[in-house]
């Protein structure tokens, strides 16, 4: 096992958070590390450069000064406990915080749909030249719009 005490930050590889695109595509640990070496953030995951296309706490490390993504390579299989011990070691602030996302984030929501009505929101899409998942967005927002005039639901 890891011993946390032993690991050098400084000395990891690291990219700054504005070339997160040049991490590797392999399993470990990451920290996001503020310019005084502060470590602000720890996880884990199987693929540094793919888990980097959208973290949910890029915005948060985006307005903190000079952050750097360093990353440790571990096999998937230790990746739990490392992180877990990591964590625990360095108590980095963002670990268990609310989430800050960006006023103009979006996020990914998967459902599953009725084939028939698949095809023909698809058509639908298609008449309005919109992509599929912006019918969808625009759908329900009309929805929750609508619902919130009629006081079905708080706009809170």
């Amino acid at each position: 096992m890891i011993n946390p005490s032993n690991i050098d930050i400084s000395a990891l590889p690291s990219v700054p958070l504005g070339n997160k695109s040049s991490l590797p595509q392999s399993s470990g640990i990451y920290f996001a590390i503020d310019s005084l070496g502060t470590v602000q953030y720890i996880g884990r995951t199987n693929n540094l450069n793919q888990r980097w296309t959208q973290h949910h706490r890029h915005y948060q490390l985006s307005e903190i000064d000079s952050v750097r993504i360093a990353y440790l390579t571990a096999d998937t299989d230790l990746l739990p406990s490392i992180e877990a011990a990591l964590i625990q070691w360095f108590n980095p602030v963002l670990n268990g915080s609310d989430i800050k996302a960006s006023p103009s984030d979006k996020i990914r929501v998967s459902t599953y749909l009725d084939l028939a009505l698949k095809k023909q929101a698809e058509k639908l899409a298609k008449v309005q030249k919109r992509s599929f998942s912006n019918l969808l967005e625009v759908l329900l927002e009309q929805a929750v719009t609508e619902a919130i005039e009629k006081g079905v639901i708080n706009n809170d």
